[in-house]
């Protein structure tokens, strides 16, 4: 692009329009979302085709992306049902898994559960174990309960 001072090509934070490397249109720079290591710090595809762009790879590769969450649910699942295995209700000593429920002592931030569920890692699920102490469905309510009070 040219104007009164040369070629803006070599400085292309001064210009207000970008080239697409895709499709090759020239577009306003607010259609193309922010890269932080590029020159210009913007994508070089523009919104349109990076839209095209990333659902055809996870068409082509949604096999992958679907198992591998399958597969960190499940380690996730594991993990907690793991640590709930060897622990015991705090205040009445109760020491089936399935009824011990994760209390957080500072003030809910986040359900154990719905982090296994999403996927992240064992050391966020671990963090947020710390916060926490385990009690029995009953205990835990009676807490909840008694904390209205």
């Amino acid at each position: 692009m040219q104007n009164k001072f040369g070629n803006l090509d070599y400085f292309p934070y001064l210009c207000k329009m970008k080239k697409c490397g895709k499709c090759g249109e020239t577009k306003a720079r607010s259609e193309f979302h922010k890269h932080p290591t590029k020159k210009d710090g913007l994508q070089s595809m523009c919104k349109e085709c990076r839209k095209e762009y990333i659902r055809a790879h996870y068409q082509k590769n949604r096999g992958k992306y679907v198992g591998g969450n399958k597969d960190r649910r499940q380690r996730n699942r594991e993990f907690v049902r793991d640590q709930k295995e060897s622990g015991e209700c705090l205040r009445c000593g109760e020491k089936r898994w399935y009824v011990l429920d994760y209390h957080h002592v500072d003030g809910k931030e986040e359900s154990i559960q719905v982090i296994a569920h999403r996927g992240h890692s064992i050391k966020k699920i671990k963090e947020e174990i710390e916060k926490c102490v385990l009690l029995c469905a009953n205990c835990h309510r009676e807490v909840h309960y008694e904390m209205r009070q």
